[in-house]
């Protein structure tokens, strides 16, 4: 992100902290319940986002965004990546814009959370080619494969038709 960019970003941070600060339980309580990584803000967007290492393999993640004032989407990512194919395969879910006022975050966290492990292997359709090069530059395959490892553990809990 250019400085220009970030400082806008820098000055935007005590709104989002007002906006978010609805939701602070519902977010603590389902990243502790589930054993998630929060990452606020992560890439300077304006959103909270809970990874995990997906229990079929891969790494997923759940992003709840700002939009606008009174609004929020949800996000759903899961991803696997093949590094001697140089291949990333995913599949992502986007909700609606919600109102605030018309959602219980907590119950909309945790269906998106079961949809996305309940997800069947060979849903992995988004399929990303020609990463190779990039990895093996960066890493070897043993610091590569070891990356899910940064990823804590999704705490177990019963989805049907898993």
């Amino acid at each position: 992100m250019s400085g220009q960019l970030h400082g806008i970003f820098v000055k935007e941070i005590p709104l989002l902290d007002n906006f978010f600060s609805q939701f602070s339980w519902a977010f603590l309580n389902f990243a502790a319940a589930h054993h998630l990584r929060v990452d606020k803000y992560w890439h300077d967007f304006p959103s909270f986002r809970f990874d995990f290492r997906h229990p079929k393999g891969g790494v997923a993640a759940i992003e709840v965004f700002r939009e606008g004032d009174t609004s929020v989407s949800i996000y759903a990512y899961w991803w696997m990546d093949d590094y001697d194919q140089g291949i990333r395969s995913g599949r992502r879910y986007q909700s609606e814009i919600l109102g605030v006022g018309s959602i219980k975050m907590e119950d909309l966290l945790e269906e998106i959370l079961t949809t996305v492990v309940a997800w069947p292997l060979n849903s992995l359709t988004d399929v990303t080619t020609g990463l190779g090069d990039s990895w093996k530059r960066i890493f070897t395959k043993e610091q590569f494969e070891l990356q899910v490892y940064d990823y804590p553990k999704l705490k177990p809990f019963s989805v049907e038709g898993m």
